[in-house]
């Protein structure tokens, strides 16, 4: 059964302001630095966990083995969250690119 009567809304209509773009350009930035730190980071604990895996290694244990192929697992989370990092500074610097030519433009309003 499909219902045909009308139906009546009342709809109220919001004027949404888009951010200036120096305002974006100041978030933007400061998102990348936010990235770019966490890339350091994580390369930092890549480097801690490459100095654990020689050390294991030399051990040559059956328990030395396991604990390298757990290294490994947390090392390719890491690489992981490094590639994903970079991918979206990447994007982060194209966006602050053109909000640096809007703003070179003097574009006020979008």
């Amino acid at each position: 059964h499909i219902d045909t009567r009308a139906r009546t809304q009342t709809h109220t209509s919001y004027i949404i302001m888009a951010p200036s773009p120096s305002a974006l350009l100041e978030a933007a930035t400061a998102r990348k630095s936010e990235l770019d730190e966490d890339v350091e980071s994580a390369k930092g604990e890549i480097a801690a966990l490459d100095t654990q895996i020689a050390e294991k290694r030399a051990e040559r244990t059956i328990a030395a083995q396991n604990a390298v192929k757990d290294l490994l697992k947390d090392k390719e989370a890491l690489m992981k969250k490094i590639r994903l990092s970079e991918g979206a500074a990447k994007h982060v610097s194209l966006a602050l690119e053109k909000l640096q030519l809007a703003v070179a433009a003097g574009l006020d309003d979008w």
